[in-house]
């Protein structure tokens, strides 16, 4: 009866470990982020249909393609780096870096990259890109725009410093209630200077 339960035991565990097995490969395979495997000499192995649509290409452009050359050129000094590190044991995560699609263009991504430390693919590496061009392009824009209002602002300040100056050099005859308020003009500008040059 021990023997019988043990045997049962174990084909369930091994049924699970099968299920779980599949679960993860469908996860891999068909999940909206970039999953590759890198081999020991840097090539990009089973990249799934996320890594596929990033790269614009197909399993067969892609497999077998050294990783580098997918880096952009400015970037390649950062990806030799890290490849050392890797080589030695590293986790990489969450590194950024662009990234040269087959048909062109350029995205940003974050890199991470972990080695696989038992199996077949014992010394390989799971890498992941996860895209951040958008958000890359958010920050841009939100710079941009906080430049030219900060330019368009020193414009009118600067006038209004200017009249203040001019009002203040005639001033002597004006009585102590203008002079204050003058005061304050010159104040306000001033302030307002700090804060266009703080954005």
């Amino acid at each position: 009866a021990f023997k019988e339960e043990t045997q049962a035991s174990g084909k369930e565990q091994l049924k699970d470990v099968i299920i779980s097995q599949g679960q993860f490969r469908t996860l891999y395979e068909l999940g909206p982020i970039p999953y590759f495997l890198v081999t020991p000499d840097g090539a990009v192995g089973e990249p799934n249909k996320a890594m596929l649509r990033m790269c614009k290409g197909t399993e067969k452009d892609i497999e077998r393609k050294e990783l580098v050359s997918f880096i952009a050129k400015e970037d390649v000094e950062i990806w030799e780096d890290l490849w050392h590190k890797f080589k030695r044991g590293v986790a990489i995560a969450d590194v950024e870096v662009r990234v040269v699609p087959l048909s062109g263009g350029e995205r940003f991504v974050l890199l991470s990259l972990f080695q696989i430390e038992s199996g077949t693919k014992k010394g390989w590496g799971l890498g992941t890109f996860v895209d951040i061009t958008e958000r890359k392009e958010i920050d841009r824009a939100k710079t941009e725009f906080v430049s030219l209002a900060a330019h368009q602002l020193r414009t009118p300040i600067s006038t209004i410093k200017w009249y203040a100056e001019m009002l203040a050099e005639g001033a002597k005859d004006l009585p102590e209630a203008q002079k204050k308020h003058l005061a304050r003009i010159e104040e306000g500008t001033r302030n307002m200077n700090e804060l266009v040059h703080t954005l």
